[in-house]
């Protein structure tokens, strides 16, 4: 199978389970948030920032072993991509262990002065660290060796194995309740890892392992930091001049923007391996240059139609099932411009990784951070409330689209190549914003609001069509998903064994 071909089966394998589990996940997160109230929620969403920031706790070895593992398979130095994942393992583990102790310890220590919500909410957060790092890297290593068919299975696992209890006792215990049933999914998804996929964790702390690691890992530790607070920043600045019950208004707007990030998170999950292994074979930047143009492209086509759906149906889902959360439409419509920009940084984020030239970004992030910080100030001191605050984080994200795309482009395209490029995704959003405004003034609200928001999208998809031709024109995605499924259905209709799209076991770090 030709390296397009397998990225397309792997993207579409690992969408589809995406895409089912997030159909869970949004009606799970709908009831807890029924469930849970504005309140709550926003105080789960506090508890979360510092979730937010402990996944960096092994000082960015996680990131440093995902980049090397396949980089060295690929050059088939299997024994040291072995050594590296053991190391890493025990290296997070501990580091995970201590920093959640200390959570632990300030719980119990401030007690009396702290909510029963909050002081619960605080001994959750530290056992999901441990058990975030155990999953997370689990998770890491399936993606590293391109088993993209069990790490599909573990989402959906995931999803549906957690729905009852997350309902039942969030239902029955509210916030209590939803705080062990999320421990509880955590121990369940690290179990069926393990049991389909036999990783070995030998004791090994090896320095001369850990020492490169950490020093390539200590940068992506401190651009991921960076871009935590800036990604974050609208959240502690909401809480801290607005209030935890504004903060769970703008929830709704944080529910869609952790949806939309998903696509393209689907396609670099599937593309950074493969980058690692192309870039291998001889070093050479120029070597990407097709994964890098067509990824984008796909990308920039594709997503508007994702972004069309959340911005329009979001209305339907305020008017249905949570109408106390109104006040987050404005907030969300805005902010998803802004995610647009902000997900299209993924191929050249990784394309800075797999090259080494990503620690220039971090002075960049830190300002951009400052610049939202204040500017958000600014919107709430003028009374722009909410909006104002997403309106500040839209126009961030697209500050930070240039800079990645400058960066990474210069790598890989001529100046008039990248002119181009930049000049198609202009006009796609400008296109798909304008058509999505345009929308509201033709067809105003009638009392259905159902038939409203399918006529709306109707036309939006529509309007957006033409993307799926030029597309296809270009890279032939269309045509190679037609023969897929031609394939996969003849091999179905032959009784062939391998109609099944389980790969063989692909000699991971763990059986090498």
């Amino acid at each position: 199978m030709s390296t397009k071909k397998e990225i397309i089966k792997d993207v579409s394998l690992y969408a589809f389970a995406t895409y089912l589990t997030q159909a869970l996940d949004i009606v799970i997160s709908i009831l807890m948030k029924r469930f849970l109230g504005p309140a709550a929620s926003g105080i789960w969403a506090g508890l979360q920032v510092i979730l937010m920031y402990a996944r960096h706790v092994n000082l960015g070895t996680a990131d440093a072993a995902y980049r090397e593992i396949p980089y060295l398979r690929g050059k088939e130095e299997f024994q040291k991509a072995e050594e590296i994942k053991n190391a890493v393992f025990w290296f997070s583990f501990i580091n995970a262990l201590v920093l959640a102790l200390g959570i632990a310890c300030y719980a119990f220590w401030n007690r009396a002065h702290l909510s029963a919500p909050i002081f619960w909410g605080l001994l959750t957060v530290a056992g999901l660290i441990v058990l975030q790092r155990i999953y997370n890297y689990l998770v890491v290593l399936l993606r590293a060796v391109r088993n993209f068919t069990l790490a599909s299975k573990v989402m959906i696992f995931s999803s549906a194995a957690g729905l009852l209890p997350l309902l039942f006792l969030t239902w029955k215990f509210k916030i209590y309740g939803y705080f062990a049933a999320t421990l509880l999914i955590f121990i369940f998804n690290i179990l069926f890892i393990l049991s389909h996929q036999k990783f070995r964790f030998p004791w090994t702390l090896s320095w001369s392992r850990l020492k490169p690691l950490i020093t390539f890992g200590f940068s992506m530790m401190l651009l991921g930091i960076a871009d935590t607070v800036f990604r974050s920043m609208d959240r502690i600045v909401i809480s801290k001049f607005l209030g935890f019950e504004q903060l769970g208004f703008y929830t709704l707007a944080i529910m869609a923007a952790n949806y939309l990030v998903s696509f393209p998170n689907m396609l670099h999950v599937v593309l950074f391996p493969h980058f690692q292994e192309k870039y291998s074979k001889r070093d050479k930047a120029e070597d990407l240059r097709g994964y890098v143009f067509q990824s984008t492209l796909a990308l920039a086509y594709l997503f508007p139609f994702i972004l069309g759906a959340c911005w329009i149906f979001s209305e339907l889902l305020v008017a249905w099932v949570l109408p106390q959360f109104r006040a987050g439409i404005l907030p969300l419509k805005i902010l998803v411009v802004g995610i647009f920009f902000l997900c299209l940084n993924q191929q050249f984020s990784i394309l800075l990784i797999t090259l080494k030239k990503h620690i220039i970004l971090i002075p960049v992030t830190i300002c951009l951070t400052l610049i939202a910080v204040i500017s958000s100030y600014t919107a709430i001191q003028h009374g722009y409330g909410l909006p104002g605050v997403a309106w500040v984080m839209a126009v961030n994200y697209f500050v930070y689209f240039m800079i990645y795309f400058n960066l990474g482009a210069r790598q890989v395209f001529s100046k008039r190549e990248s002119l181009g490029l930049l000049a198609r995704i202009m006009g796609i959003v400008l296109y798909f914003v304008a058509v999505l405004l345009a929308l509201e003034l033709v067809i105003p609200a009638p009392a259905n609001v159902l038939f409203r928001s399918l006529m709306r999208y109707a036309l939006f998809a529509a309007a957006l069509s033409p993307f799926v031709w030029i597309l296809n024109r270009e890279t032939g995605l269309i045509r190679h998903l037609k023969e897929m499924i031609r394939d996969r259905f003849s091999k179905v209709k032959e009784g062939n064994a391998e109609a099944i799209p389980i790969p063989p076991e692909a000699p991971g770090p763990a059986e090498v």
